[in-house]
Formats: structure tokens, sequence, C-alpha cells
């Protein structure tokens, strides 16, 4: 009997892998090499190839003509050979294990090396690297003074992100059970938070109630503030304030469900009668979000939904956006599309997107965080199960 929670078919995972090897023959690549530091952070492009989290850094080396080669962490100089078909290791061959820890500097070069030897061992001549742009430079350098002039490098994200950021059905399905998670982990807040409590505490019941269902990772953020006062989400350690009557509090919900996909739920609780001005402010929020998102339709260039986007806050006599209020998510929490006016990626049927508007002034702040899939002829509509609204408790 299996113990994962949330896995992928192997069904799934092939068709993964068979858009990679289309890929590397189209380019004629030997290889392409992914390395991420965090599996909630930065772990998309090695989630996307084999569904795993992991701890510390680990690497992927996706071969064109074999199983894929893992790198990680463990007993240092081990390598162990497995058939692609371990619960753990799907369509791994080769794992290397090093004792290397990102925040130890002198360590990580056992990993950089190990990749290296990869390389080197199989003569490869051409390989791309995922997220070449972020790759520590102690790999970058390694790979250079190890393979200099007989390895030819290229950045293969491109393709990478269009092909993560198209959801198939499998993965829409886990993405709805976030969804869910998410939805009843807000009503077990609405049943529970009063006067008196924490930010903490509130954000404390998100997690319980995550975790409770297999919630696997991510944030909560919460921040009250009196009337009369904005309130900003906050992170953990700015949790500590005590909520009193009257008091508006801001919640954003970004965990993972056990499929290790991230959705983000936002609303705004007021512990008494919402004052005009935040009804005011909300109902902009909504307005923004419910623009934004109708603008992110398939075929529709990032740039100009962030234009248009703006263009509706100047003429609501409201400053330009200069966060990220709307991108796609995945195993990572922001991951491409983004909304704004550098991106080249276009949108597309089956994209899954946060959109999260904030409107703000120096005594008030609404906001609202929902998720949508790009449908084929349009935006689909916001999918968590709690109204957009302020409540008031």
């Amino acid at each position: 009997m299996s113990r994962l929670l949330g896995a992928v078919s192997r069904e799934e995972l092939a068709r993964r892998w068979d858009l990679a090897r289309g890929h590397l023959v189209d380019r004629q690549l030997d290889a392409v090499i992914a390395v991420a530091s965090d599996a909630n952070l930065d772990g998309g492009y090695v989630r996307w190839l084999t569904h795993e989290p992991f701890a510390y850094r680990r690497a992927i080396v996706f071969h064109a003509g074999d199983l894929m080669t893992s790198i990680e962490h463990g007993p240092q100089g081990v390598v162990r050979n497995s058939d692609g078909d371990q619960e753990t290791q799907r369509g791994v061959g080769e794992i290397r294990s090093v004792a290397m820890f990102p925040a130890v500097g002198y360590s990580n070069a056992t990993l950089f090396d190990a990749i290296a030897d990869v390389v080197d061992r199989r003569g490869y001549r051409a390989v791309g690297l995922l997220g070449g742009a972020s790759m520590p430079h102690g790999l970058i350098a390694t790979l250079e003074a190890r393979r200099g002039g007989r390895t030819r490098f290229t950045d293969d994200s491109e393709f990478f992100d269009a092909a993560i950021a198209r959801k198939s059905a499998a993965e829409q399905a886990l993405i709805r059970a976030t969804i869910g998670m998410q939805s009843r982990a807000f009503e077990a807040v609405l049943e529970a938070v009063r006067p008196g409590m924490r930010d903490l505490d509130v954000t404390n019941l998100v997690k319980r109630a995550c975790h409770a269902e297999g919630g696997m990772g991510g944030i909560a953020l919460a921040g009250s503030a009196p009337p009369g006062t904005p309130a900003p989400m906050q992170m953990d350690n700015r949790q500590g304030r005590t909520i009193a009557p009257g008091d508006t509090l801001n919640l954003l919900i970004e965990t993972t469900g056990p499929g290790g996909y991230y959705a983000e739920l936002g609303r705004t609780l007021v512990f008494g009668r919402a004052p005009a001005e935040l009804q005011d402010a909300f109902a902009l929020a909504l307005e923004a979000q419910t623009l934004s998102r109708s603008a992110t339709r398939p075929g529709a260039a990032p740039a100009d939904v962030f234009a248009a986007y703006n263009r509706f806050l100047a003429q609501r006599g409201q400053g330009p956006e200069l966060r990220v209020h709307s991108h796609s998510q995945g195993y990572d929490i922001v991951s491409r599309p983004l909304i704004r006016d550098d991106e080249t990626l276009g949108i597309a049927a089956d994209m899954f997107f946060s959109v999260h508007p904030g409107i703000g002034s120096p005594t008030t702040f609404a906001f609202l965080c929902d998720n949508f899939f790009v449908g084929r002829d349009a935006a689909g509509e916001t999918l968590h199960a709690v109204p957009q609204q302020l409540f008031e408790v």
C-alpha cells in the first residue's frame, strides 16, 4: 500500500518526460539540468520532472536517452542505481548523494562537482539549463571550468516555463483539491475567530486545518489594525498583535495541497461593522480583480493586460500597480507568466492564475485574492467556495 499523499500517476509523469525529450531532440541537446534549493519556493523545474518534494538542494540531470540522474542530500559520495520505478524516484536511474547544505557555502562544491561529473563522464556536447539566470554562480563556474569549450550550454527555460504553465487534467484535479482545502480552512477560521485572539492564532487555525488534510507547505499571512488604520498582511514574526472589537483583519492563505500545488485565497474580516471607506475600497478591489481576470484570456499578452489594469486604476484615481497583482502558480508560489509589462510568455488555455489586487490609502486597505483557470475562449470563474465579500464577524 502506498504511503504517498497527492501523488501523480505514472502516465502524468510520462506526459511531462515526453514533452521534455521532444524538446531535447528538437534542440539537439544531450540533457537539461535543473537545480533547486527549496521545494516550495523555487523547486518548480525539479518537481515538474519528478513530482517529489526534497530537502536542501536537489539537482536533476534529465537525459535525452536515459533515465534521470538525481543528485540530492545524503551520505557523501554514495551512488545508487535504480530501475526508474521506485515509488519516490520514478524516472530516476542514478541517485548520487552529497553531504551539502545551501547555507554552508563550501559544501555546495560537492553538488556542483557531482553535476559536472555526470556531464563529463557522459561526454555531453550540448546541455540545457533550466532557470539559468537563477542557478548558483558556483555551478556555472564549475561547469565552465570542467567543460569549457567542450560543451555548449544554453538556457532552455522558455520552453519548460510554457509547458509547466499549461496544466493537464491530472494537475487541475490536484489544484482543485488545494482550492477545496483552503476554502474549508477559511470556514474553520470563520467558526473560531474572535476578538482577543492574536493574528498568529488566526493563521494557526489555517495551518492546522490544512495540515489535517495533507497540506504540505506554504504560508498564511494575517494583519489586524483598528478602524482608520490600514491592515496589510504580515509574516509570522509580525503576527503578535491582539485583535480588538472593531478591528479589520486581512488574511491570505498561500498553502499547498497534498499534491504540492499552490493556490491563494485572501479575504478581509471586520470584527463589527465595516466602515464605509473600507466598503468602497473593497468594491474597487473586486472591480479591479474582475477586470484583470476577464482580460487574462487565451492569446492575450500579459503586458497588454497589465496596461489595461493600470488604465483602470488611473481612471479610478489610483496610482499605478508597482507589485505583481496577478501571476501563474503551480509547484512554485509565483511562476510564469506574470501579469506585468516585461513578461514575454503569452497567456494560453489551461493556465492557472492568482489575482490579488489591493486598494489602499493612509486610513484603509482592502484586498482579495482568488484563483482561476484560463478557459478555451475566455478566463474562467473564480474557484474558491468563499463569497467575494467583506466578512463581518
